[in-house]
């Protein structure tokens, strides 16, 4: 493979590789609106509201203790799924927090200068753009990681408190079937 086929074959890994940061910021906004609705809907349910406080404060028909835990213990999971959404949407301006090395074509590296021709003169020292490529690669994959981790964890907390929304709303119509 020659100089040039090595180069395009290093552009074409940053450019998948960027396209999956895209698609996990993606599905991290997706997931972001799913839990907004989630969210919307446990509150205003009227069956949450009126056990966990008239009922309950009246000291009539108490919920069970495991109902109270179940409903805590959702909106917990639904807060950590936020938190993490939040984590994999955010934007990674200063990789050298997360221990990276950000290369010359790393757009904030570029921004630092403060002329065109301080850039172009950096950039011309360049030997080999393929190290500059790969530490691109290096760095966008390691973002990407990131990214997927923090969206896995809040899709199995998001799920982990559908769960309990959905036990404790089962318990709810069970335990409290007379309640108007």
């Amino acid at each position: 493979m020659d100089e040039k086929q090595g180069i395009d074959v290093l552009e074409f890994q940053v450019d998948l590789i960027q396209h999956l940061i895209e698609r996990a910021d993606t599905k991290a906004s997706i997931l972001l609106a799913f839990l907004g609705v989630i969210l919307a809907i446990s509150i205003n349910q009227d069956a949450f509201l009126r056990i966990l406080t008239t009922n309950f404060l009246e000291g009539s028909n108490h919920p069970p203790l495991l109902l109270l835990i179940m409903v805590c213990l959702s909106f917990v999971s639904f807060s950590i799924s936020f938190v993490f959404v939040v984590l994999t949407l955010r934007a990674r301006l200063h990789i050298e927090q997360i221990g990276l090395t950000p290369s010359i074509f790393y757009f904030e590296t570029i921004s630092k200068y403060e002329a065109f021709d301080e850039f172009k003169a950096e950039y011309e020292k360049i030997t080999n753009p393929k190290t500059q490529l790969l530490k691109e690669i290096y760095n966008n994959s390691k973002i990407c990681a990131l990214k997927y981790k923090y969206f896995n964890y809040s899709l199995s907390s998001l799920v982990f408190g559908v769960v309990l929304q959905l036990c404790a709303i089962v318990s709810i119509s069970l335990f409290f079937k007379g309640l108007p």
